[in-house]
């Protein structure tokens, strides 16, 4: 928002949640609104490839953030934090998890599976850890798209962490699902 006030660009930002109906009908808002172009950040292009081609015939373009598809139709650019990038942030996060723990984490990752980018980070961290240290411990989690921000992604972390109490990291690949469990686990 701030970049666009910068250079003069008028910017709306529009919540497409988690589900394809969601983001379809935020894509479909989005077009309503004529843009210059059009931000999407995790939605696959299979997901809105209808609004896709109405983007492209209306002749505005779309970049998108955080997606595993190739750019096609009115998708100018899908390099932005793709799988590779997540890979590498992956592998950063499980360096910095071996290191700090000495080689002794015992981790839970907890991952939003509803968006396929992500698993590309879950992938890589785990994979990473298992390679720098065989004596560390990772468990996954699957988290529901509808638990982020509420009570049932806390209860859902205080409750892992409960049944396995050598629990020493918790990993969450997006940022927003760590939000509250502090005060949970506390």
């Amino acid at each position: 928002a701030q970049a666009a006030k910068d250079i003069g660009w008028t910017y709306k930002d529009l919540n497409s949640g988690a589900t394809p109906a969601t983001q379809q009908a935020a894509m479909n808002s989005a077009i309503q609104l004529d843009p210059a172009g059009i931000l999407t950040s995790g939605i696959p292009n299979s997901t809105i490839q209808s609004q896709l081609t109405l983007a492209a015939q209306k002749g505005i373009w779309v970049n998108s953030s955080a997606d595993t598809s190739p750019p096609s139709g009115a998708m100018f650019d899908t390099s932005i934090a793709n799988p590779a990038q997540l890979a590498e942030w992956g592998k950063m996060v499980a360096a910095y998890v071996v290191v700090q723990s000495q080689g002794k984490a015992d981790v839970q990752d907890f991952q939003l599976t509803a968006f396929p980018i992500l698993l590309d980070f879950d992938a890589a961290f785990v994979a990473a850890v298992h390679q720098w240290c065989p004596a560390c411990k990772v468990a996954t989690n699957a988290v529901p798209a509808s638990a982020i921000g509420t009570n049932a992604l806390t209860s859902q972390v205080t409750s892992v962490v409960t049944r396995n109490p050598s629990t020493n990291w918790l990993i969450f690949d997006l940022g927003d699902l760590e939000i509250g469990t502090d005060a949970a686990l506390k």
